[in-house]
């Protein structure tokens, strides 16, 4: 992970996008893997400037995200919820 953001830095303009951030970003207390949330933690907080380098993640249970990871500027300051609604017309759409 430590490449991925040295990378970023190198090629920035960057975004780094993480899908599914609550199986790697989960409470320490839970299930989640404690080296790859431990190792994120310290990804974001080692961006010394941010400029350039853009990190989205997103997440099915927003509960399950460690609390350390929502609680700083440095990490993921923004959050926005997203509502999908799929509609099937029944003439043959494929959702």
């Amino acid at each position: 992970m430590r490449r991925v953001f040295l990378l970023a830095r190198r090629l920035a303009p960057t975004i780094l996008f993480f899908e599914d951030l609550d199986l790697n970003g989960a409470n320490r207390h839970g299930d989640g893997s404690r080296q790859i949330l431990g190792e994120l933690l310290t990804c974001l907080d080692g961006i010394e400037s941010p400029d350039g380098v853009v990190v989205v993640a997103t997440t099915n249970d927003l509960s399950a995200i460690e609390p350390a990871l929502k609680g700083r500027p440095s990490r993921f300051a923004s959050f926005m919820l997203v509502l999908a609604c799929w509609y099937n017309s029944g003439a043959g759409a494929g959702y």
